[in-house]
């Protein structure tokens, strides 16, 4: 009965609890459109590449840039582009807040270079759906180490924190959590550390995306940079 059940569901929906039918394709994609991120040279994390009205932007977690935010080179590559100077140009990093709605982890940063980018999930983040995330978690012998670990959906909070099993280490921060379609569910920032946890990581969902990465409506990206930004390049 209950595959019966199973086989009756949209293939879209299917598509979100199973893992992509060609893994090579999916890896490569994904491989091209995450970044290694540097703050003054310095290894720091992970980025992912969007496009938003048509540019080319990187996101990555706030605490990733955080020593380059008031003055400092930031920088990306990986096996496409060999070295991407970026400009930061929004940020919130209350990450260390306690208020109720006021956590964020979360930077926007532009290249004038075309790059691959990553489309969003357009469905609600379900429980026990399949991801992958994929970064740089850590140095071997002074380079970073490209890395892809795949897990499920284990939780979800009321502040849009999305949480998984997958395997993710302190590098792997600012990088993408994908779901089977390649698509963004959300940015890693932080790992449980505490010896009586095991196997859970977080990430910020996109609606903790909104105002920061780009304009949302209703909790969905418009495609569009926030309307502060917009202002802001038109002075």
């Amino acid at each position: 009965v209950s595959y019966l059940f199973y086989s009756m569901q949209p293939f879209s929906s299917r598509a979100l609890f199973a893992q992509p039918e060609n893994f090579t394709d999916f890896t490569q994609a994904l491989s091209e459109a995450t970044f290694e991120m540097s703050c003054d040279g310095e290894w720091g994390g992970t980025g992912w590449g969007v496009e938003i009205d048509s540019a080319h932007y990187i996101v990555t977690a706030f605490h990733v840039i955080e020593d380059c935010t008031a003055d400092g080179v930031i920088t990306a590559r990986n096996s496409l582009n060999p070295r991407l100077n970026l400009e930061l140009l929004s940020y919130d990093g209350r990450y260390w807040s306690d208020a109720p709605g006021e956590y964020a982890d979360l930077a926007l940063l532009a290249t004038d270079s075309q790059i691959a980018t990553l489309t969003l999930q357009a469905e609600d983040v379900a429980l026990g759906q399949w991801v992958a995330v994929m970064g740089y978690p850590f140095d071997s012998l002074g380079e970073a180490v490209h890395s892809l670990t795949t897990g499920r959906v284990t939780g979800l909070d009321d502040i849009g924190t999305v949480m998984t099993d997958a395997a993710v280490n302190g590098g792997n921060s600012g990088g993408p959590m994908v779901n089977s379609r390649g698509e963004i569910v959300g940015t890693i920032y932080a790992t449980e550390d505490y010896a009586e946890y095991e196997n859970m990581a977080f990430a910020q969902g996109l609606e903790l995306h909104c105002g920061i990465a780009f304009d949302c409506s209703g909790g969905k990206s418009t495609g569009q940079l926030p309307e502060s930004l917009i202002l802001e390049s038109s002075d």
